[in-house]
């Protein structure tokens, strides 16, 4: 990252001359340079810990009341940080020497091209740039603007790997039921690869879509089904505040069953019900009260990795959590305080293109629906209320019940065994298209076993497919997904798994059987 600097400096001191000035910057500095209205200066900078010491020499002494403008660049190292197309920071950062700095102004740019996502609620925000301006008294710090930009949309491939192993010493048939995405409003997904054949594609009453399996297995045999999935994830921040968000007042009674309690959200706990008057403090406000509990819970817990699942008490009582512990508690407060919550699976994809499991929350607004908040990001990067970013892989959301679970199982006898494994990978804009069209192939197929071929959505998304591979059109590969989903969503069920149907011979067997019975009877009769 480069940084530009300009000064206004003025000696105010009577009887001293100043020679230059001490610049401290958070960061190691690989190049700088430093000049005046008359050229450049001369500059020396020496590193301690992470930090770079500046030091400025001016062209002649500036004697009591003299004044002189000039600017510094430097390059920093390490100071930028982020995924793919992501640029993460606190910039502008420095210590003020022995004297006082009456005004220090900050602006960041983002790179060309990107969007801004957030930055500190202090600062002015100017089209895609960022203004903040403060002082210092001397010997005190500035730790720097926080600052995220994004190059968004951003694509990913998620491939998935579902090794099931029956564990039954004869032939079984699992069904096998797959959480593939959830289609919030930043965020488009589409399954276009599977290595098995597709019993069904739906969507369940939360808006989660799903894949479902039949399969044979062998006794103590293994079979491993793989899915490939294509992601699109945008910025989500729709300008939710206290003056559009509603009130608990406003909220339709449908979506009571999403204040009642569950498993993991003990949500008539006495400390649970103690805890949430305390922090909503009788606020009706849907973004005050969220943003009460959001930070209630940040001030409340500590971030630590668990093993198990904790549950909403456990992780009061214990003041610990990881991100399910902060969701699963968030979820009981904001329940207990009348707003309803429910809670979202996924990914965040990190530094060095890595992911990991994450879990975060959503709440009810009348005006926006359902919105996301990430308690466990609360204090680290500041404003995750009612926003989200592009690097964040929504899977799935659970408010009707609180299992969080990918996979569900149907079989008879013993339990199979079934292991998840995950990769994700960020794409180039132009490994999209391909994929889509993959998608509109699978999915055409998918609507087509369910209707007829006058179906109009059908005939829709067999047009938008065409036009798509003639002209190379993402949109119309999308729209034509959207025409196919119209109908999955429809016709779409979840497959009932059945017992097997008895060997030939049993049935026979059971038909004379019965036949021999009657006859007896009768002739008992006559």
């Amino acid at each position: 990252m480069t940084v530009r600097v300009a000064f206004e400096v003025v000696n105010m001191e009577t009887g001293r001359a100043l020679t230059g000035i001490q610049w401290t910057v958070p960061s190691p500095v690989v190049e700088v340079r430093a000049w005046d209205e008359r050229g450049g200066l001369s500059v020396e900078k020496e590193g301690k810990e992470n930090q770079t010491v500046i030091g400025i020499s001016f062209r002649s002494p500036l004697y009591a009341g003299q004044s002189l403008k000039f600017w510094l660049e430097y390059v920093g190292e390490g100071m930028v940080h982020g995924a793919t197309r992501e640029f993460r920071g606190r910039f502008g950062g420095f210590q003020a020497g022995e004297r006082e700095v009456k005004k220090y102004i900050v602006q960041v740019t983002g790179p060309p091209g990107s969007r801004l996502f957030l930055t500190s609620p202090l600062a002015r925000i100017q089209g895609e740039n960022i203004l903040v301006e403060t002082s210092l008294k001397a010997g005190e710090s500035f730790e720097g603007v926080p600052v995220v930009f994004y190059h968004a949309p951003i694509p990913y491939r998620v491939s998935l790997t579902e090794d099931v192993t029956n564990r039954e010493n004869k032939e079984s048939t699992i069904l096998l039921d797959i959480l593939l995405y959830n289609l919030s409003q930043s965020q488009f997904a589409a399954l276009y690869s599977s290595s098995h054949t597709i019993e069904s594609i739906y969507r369940d009453e939360e808006n989660n879509w799903h894949a479902c399996y039949k399969i044979k297995l062998g006794p103590q045999a293994t079979e491993s089904i793989k899915l490939e999935l294509l992601w699109i994830c945008d910025i989500h921040s729709p300008g939710i505040g206290p003056e559009n968000s509603g009130k608990l007042a406003d909220i339709p009674p449908a979506l009571y069953p999403y204040l009642d309690e569950a498993p993991w959200w003990e949500v008539n706990n006495p400390n649970i019900q103690q805890m949430a008057n305390l922090i909503s403090k009788g606020e009706t406000n849907i973004f005050l009260l969220a943003q009460r509990i959001v930070q209630g819970v940040d001030a409340l817990l500590e971030y630590k990795e668990t093993e198990l699942r904790q549950g909403a008490l456990r992780t009061l009582q214990q003041r610990v959590g990881d991100c399910d512990g902060y969701s699963d508690l968030t979820i009981a407060l904001a329940r207990a305080s009348g707003l309803p919550a429910r809670l979202c699976i996924g990914w965040v994809v990190k530094e060095n293109n890595s992911f990991g499991g994450h879990a975060w929350v959503e709440f009810y607004t009348p005006t926006f629906g359902w919105q996301p908040a990430d308690p466990t990001w609360a204090e680290n990067w500041g404003d995750y209320l009612f926003r989200s970013d592009p690097v964040r892989l929504l899977r799935g959301t659970s408010g009707l019940t609180s299992s969080g679970s990918s996979l569900s199982v149907s079989y008879f006898g013993l339990a199979p065994s079934v292991e998840e494994k995950v990769e994700i990978r960020p794409l180039d804009d132009q490994e999209v298209l391909p994929l889509l069209l993959q998608a509109c192939d699978l999915l055409l197929r998918m609507a087509g076993k369910l209707t007829t071929p006058e179906n109009l959505l059908l005939k829709k998304a067999r047009a938008f497919y065409e036009l798509a591979r003639a002209q190379g059109s993402t949109e119309s590969a999308r729209q034509s997904i959207e025409y196919s989903n119209q109908i999955l969503s429809t016709l779409g069920k979840r497959p009932v798994l059945e017992q097997g149907l008895l060997p030939n011979w049993i049935f026979i067997l059971i038909l004379l059987v019965g036949a021999g019975l009657v006859i007896a009877l009768y002739l008992r009769k006559t």
